[in-house]
């Protein structure tokens, strides 16, 4: 049974959000510590995903969101969007590190995490537009491969249309 525990989600973001700075942070623990937020449902999101960005964007960690890998750039994407958190530069920031990777790159996000991915850009109404069109070559190669499973596709293609749609 699913059971939320509102308190203990408040007293743990309020501890996070008193800290002096998340440097002591891992990538994967503060992309997961957002994803079970948004996952959750939870209260008091905002201070926590601010504090979150700030930290992931802070002049002085600069190079720090280079550290994020695939699958934290996803959830940190993923959960803003589920908590209808909008912050455009975190999500520049992000395509922008997506895209320096590279097309070759995108191999190590997998056709789930570019699924993801496109979700939370369309969800975010935040179109970038490289982002796009290497997201959709990628997905375009994948869904050609026969080893990419017929579910995975199909979830894959209808974000990639959707975002294609909004983004022309």
């Amino acid at each position: 049974a699913e059971e939320s525990h509102p308190r203990l989600f408040e007293e743990v973001a309020g501890r996070i959000v008193a800290l002096d700075d998340l440097r002591s942070f891992e990538p994967a623990e503060l992309s997961n510590l957002l994803w079970a937020y948004a996952w959750a449902e939870e209260l008091p999101r905002p201070r926590l995903f601010e504090k979150a960005a700030n930290r992931m964007l802070a002049a002085e960690l600069e190079d720090d969101l280079n550290s994020f890998g695939p699958q934290d750039l996803t959830n940190v994407v993923w959960a803003f969007a589920r908590a209808g958190e909008s912050h455009p530069r975190l999500f520049e920031r992000v395509a922008d590190r997506v895209v320096e990777l590279g097309e070759d790159g995108l191999h190590a996000f997998g056709t789930h995490n570019c699924s993801q991915i496109l979700w939370a850009f369309e969800s975010s109404e935040f179109v970038h537009a490289r982002l796009t069109e290497m997201l959709a070559a990628y997905v375009d190669e994948q869904m050609m491969d026969a080893e990419t499973s017929e579910e995975e596709s199909r979830d894959v293609s209808e974000n990639s249309n959707s975002l294609s749609a909004q983004s022309g």
